[in-house]
């Protein structure tokens, strides 16, 4: 997979596919716990334009993705290869 190439191996014990709120009160999506030395800025990229949204990482921790796209970021992430959860 494409994933693999950018430095990723998967989600580790403890990672999440996650519901969080931004201080405006905004409903995020939040993916964290990315084994690997890949490029998260690329991986947001490509996941943001998968599924038409809008979102940012925080440093090297975690994708936000505005809104709650939990399970569609948890199928597009199992489709490229990660053991990922939605909780």
């Amino acid at each position: 997979s494409g994933l693999f190439r950018r430095g990723f191996r998967s989600i580790r014990p403890g990672g999440e596919v996650g519901l969080g709120l931004k201080e405006s009160g905004k409903t995020v999506t939040r993916i964290s716990g990315f084994e690997g030395d890949g490029d998260l800025e690329k991986l947001a990229a490509d996941l943001k334009r998968s599924l038409g949204t809008g979102g940012s990482t925080e440093g090297d921790a975690a994708i936000i993705l505005q809104g709650d796209r939990r399970a569609d970021a948890t199928r597009w992430l199992i489709a490229n290869g990660y053991k990922a959860r939605s909780v």
